[in-house]
Parts: C-alpha cells; sequence; structure tokens
C-alpha cells in the first residue's frame, strides 16, 4: 500500500499482531495517537471473525501500557467515559488496569523476582523459562488437537460473552477514531476459497451483516474483501489449505483492492 500511494502523497505504515482481539487494537489506537508523530489520518482495520473469541491483552502490550503513564491514564478516562454505553468492554478495561497495577506493586516488593533475576545470569535455563513455557504451551495446543480429534476445519461455535465483548470494544474503538479526527476504515478479511472455514454459517453471516449495518449507521467506510484473493495465492496449514494466510501476491492483491475500493479515503485532496 506505501507503494502503491507514496505518488500521491500518502504514506502508510503497518501493525501487525497474531490472534488480535478488539481490546488490542483499540490499545494499539490509543498508543499511535498518544504521541503526535504516529498519529494517522486514516486507521484501516481487517475484522477477521474467529479474532472475536480472543480477548485480553498480551504480556508485552500490558508492560507497554504500563510503562506509559499517560496511556494508563487515557485508558482508564476512556473506560470511565464509556461505562454506561460499552459496559462489558469498559469492565475490562478497568480489570486490565487493576490487573497492572497489583502486578506493579507485587514487582516492587518481590524478593522472588530479585532471586530469579541474579540466579538467571547463573543458570541460563531459569532465563530462558519465558521460551520454555511458549514450548510447553505449544504441545499443549497440540496434544489436545490430537486427543479430541480438533482439525482447522472443526466447527467452532462463538463464545456469546467474549463476542458481545469484542463486539463493545469494536464500536468503543471506532467511537474514540472519530473523536481524535482519525478517519477508520472497516473491511472483512479475505478468506481461502479451497478451505473449509470452521464458522457456523448461520454465525458468520450474521456477524457480516452486524459489521455493515454498523458501518452504515455510522457512516464509516467499510467493504468485505473476503474473496479477493484467488486460490493460487494462499499457503498450507496442518497438511491442508490455510484458511486465512496467503502468500506474497495475495497481499499484493489485498493492496491493490484496499487502494482501489478506498482510495477516496487514502489520497489527499
Amino acid at each position: 500500500m506505501d507503494d502503491l500511494l507514496r505518488a500521491s502523497g500518502s504514506r502508510v505504515f503497518g501493525l501487525a499482531a497474531p490472534n488480535i482481539c478488539n481490546e488490542e487494537v483499540l490499545m494499539l489506537l490509543l498508543t499511535i495517537i498518544n504521541k503526535v508523530p504516529t498519529k494517522p489520518a486514516v486507521f484501516i482495520y481487517g475484522l477477521c471473525f474467529d479474532k472475536f473469541r480472543n480477548i485480553d491483552l498480551r504480556p508485552s502490550y500490558k508492560a507497554l501500557l504500563r510503562s506509559e503513564p499517560d496511556l494508563m491514564k487515557k485508558w482508564e478516562f476512556l473506560a470511565n467515559q464509556y461505562r454506561d454505553k460499552y459496559p462489558k468492554a469498559t469492565e475490562k478495561m478497568l480489570s486490565t488496569l487493576n490487573n497492572l497495577r497489583e502486578e506493579r506493586k507485587k514487582a516492587n516488593n518481590s524478593l522472588e523476582k530479585d532471586i530469579r533475576r541474579h540466579l538467571s545470569n547463573l543458570i541460563p535455563i531459569i532465563g530462558a523459562r519465558g521460551d520454555i513455557n511458549a514450548w510447553f504451551q505449544v504441545q499443549l495446543y497440540l496434544l489436545r488437537n490430537e486427543v479430541f480429534k480438533i482439525k482447522p476445519t472443526s466447527k467452532r461455535p462463538q463464545i456469546p460473552s467474549r463476542y458481545q465483548m469484542n463486539k463493545e470494544f469494536l464500536e468503543l474503538f471506532l467511537a474514540e477514531t472519530k473523536e481524535q479526527g482519525v478517519t477508520p476504515i472497516i473491511y472483512i478479511v479475505p478468506l481461502n476459497p479451497q478451505a473449509q472455514n470452521p464458522y457456523i454459517p448461520e454465525e458468520y453471516e450474521s456477524f457480516k451483516i452486524w459489521a455493515k449495518s454498523l458501518c452504515q449507521e455510522q457512516h464509516i467506510a467499510f467493504d468485505n474483501l473476503e474473496n479477493v484473493v484467488p486460490h493460487e495465492d494462499w499457503g498450507e496449514f496442518l497438511g491442508g489449505p490455510d484458511l486465512k494466510h496467503f502468500r506474497g501476491e495475495g497481499h499484493r492483491r489485498t493492496a491493490e483492492e484496499l487502494v482501489r475500493r478506498f482510495r477516496d479515503y487514502l489520497v489527499p485532496n
């Protein structure tokens, strides 16, 4: 996209995180608008249905939030400002803050932390415990899939409480972009036409209708790019067609399609 738009006076940068949830998207927005050099004119966000199952900030984002006092204040201000309108999302935001503050108290008075830090210099395996834990979690995930015969194509119903919370976070995100003078663009991400998706058809159709209606009601640019990447531009996953991850050419096609459909928002007048 940056290559396509540079000559027209626009520059593009990307923010990527695997399995992102809408609470994290809100935090990314607040992080980049919190400093003038990174405040964008436009924020493009691709909606992926199964990511509406995910909740909570990943540890590195929590560490960033904890390290930025102004960001924490903005987070708390937003949670209180939208408390009545988005109760599930704002309750989660305040819970995130409370947990961070408790962790800070423990860290400031943690003899165990000091001991681990000193021992990690002497015993490498202690310093690598984070990587070991990540490896162990992956093995548990693979074992679960093997025991319960779970495949990438296995149908996974939405979790109602998480789905509703993510919907509220998306609406809060859209409200804040407009409040900050940032133009939001929303699109449905491409899917592999050869892959059998794990979505319940009725749930997925309802999700797309809701997303489109939300954007229409709020006069937000929206489009469905579900079918823009042909089958030859996709990769494979666990021995079958990958549902969501395409090759380089697929990225180029998606960028071209985004520019074509949203050019009036992306090029300065």
